[in-house]
């Protein structure tokens, strides 16, 4: 612990001196981080993530450079380092040693992250959550999502936000969720991302709007079996770039066929590759499952509705739903992602 401790500071460090230095001179400052996490990447995930970074960032016409350029000058350094440092190193380093070494010994899954759906009419409690987020972090999960309904204030979470610092939130917002309080908490924290729903009239305002406090903030769309790749070229890419949004979620909707979600995941990983664009895009729960793949073996998303119940993510299937408050979260990953022990590397 106290060796995670230095190492921490000493990254920490090091990622202030690369914000410096990509204001004057991006393109090399990018490759020394880049070469800085390859060197202090222990895990299987962090070593895969740099590998392929760094083999981007060789093409000297990547818009990456641009990207990560506008994204430290951008935002407020202190809330992206923050959220970096808690996904980087506390969730995909420091947790995933603790994940791999329980799943060894316990004999079921232990997710990377976990998802929450909140809504105002459901039963799922902040204090729920609180005790939820307590026990996974012993358990080393040290990220977690909410996707909050329009009816739902995200501002009710900051009491989590507040007290557990060492970890990375992201938080799903609907338009009219989006303003100064919101702004204000977000810049408090640090340990936040906000991401605005885009497909709405008001999302270029809201993203001003964090934007001018210099909030770190990332766009998101819900899709579904009609959505395709040209309808986020032409009709959600230009209000994302002209929005200086660095990151774009595409989030399968509860009924997207496995069909849908594949094709998305292929346009995704495309996109990616051929970095013609300053935004780097994600789709939400197959990275999260292949995440949950290299750093554990098995590839699973765990959701909760908003009363607290277990639910597949949109085309998965679940062992049993089982629900919140009625069980630790212990006895529930034991229930519904059970595996046979395994010999895993660290």
């Amino acid at each position: 612990m106290k060796s995670d401790a230095m190492t921490r500071t000493f990254i920490s460090a090091a990622v202030d001196k690369g914000f410096k230095d990509i204001e004057r001179d991006p393109k090399r400052s990018v490759r020394q981080l880049v070469d800085l996490g390859t060197f202090f990447a222990k895990g299987r995930f962090q070593r895969y993530f740099f590998d392929i970074f760094g083999e981007m960032l060789r093409n000297e016409h990547s818009s990456y450079y641009k990207w990560i350029h506008d994204l430290v000058v951008d935002a407020d350094q202190k809330q992206l380092k923050t959220f970096g440092m808690n996904l980087a190193y506390n969730s995909w380093t420091v947790g995933a040693k603790t994940v791999r070494a329980l799943e060894q010994t316990e004999g079921h899954n232990v997710p990377w992250t976990i998802v929450f759906r909140m809504d105002k009419g459901g039963t799922l409690s902040v204090e729920m959550l609180d005790d939820v987020i307590r026990q996974g972090r012993s358990m080393g999960i040290y990220c977690y999502v909410f996707f909050c309904s329009e009816s739902y204030s995200p501002l009710q979470l900051a009491p989590l936000f507040r007290r557990y610092r060492d970890c990375a939130f992201m938080a799903f917002l609907q338009e009219n969720q989006v303003d100064e309080p919101l702004a204000e908490t977000m810049l408090e924290v640090k340990n936040t991302l906000a991401c605005i729903r885009c497909d709405n009239n008001r999302f270029l305002e809201k993203a001003a709007l964090l934007h001018s406090r210099s909030c770190f903030f990332a766009a998101w769309y819900p899709y579904s079996d009609g959505s395709s790749g040209q309808i986020y070229r032409k009709q959600i890419l230009p209000q994302v770039l002209q929005a200086k949004a660095p990151f774009f979620f595409f989030v399968a909707s509860e009924n997207c066929s496995a069909d849908s979600q594949s094709k998305v995941r292929e346009y995704t990983i495309h996109t990616r590759q051929a970095q013609r664009d300053p935004v780097f895009c994600i789709d939400f729960y197959t990275d999260i499952a292949f995440i949950d793949h290299v750093i554990s073996s098995d590839a699973y998303v765990l959701s909760f509705d908003k009363n607290g119940m277990a639910i597949p993510a949109p085309g998965a299937a679940l062992l049993q739903s089982l629900a919140l408050g009625s069980n630790t979260l212990q006895i529930l990953l034991q229930k519904i992602l059970p595996h046979p022990p395994a010999a895993q590397s660290v």
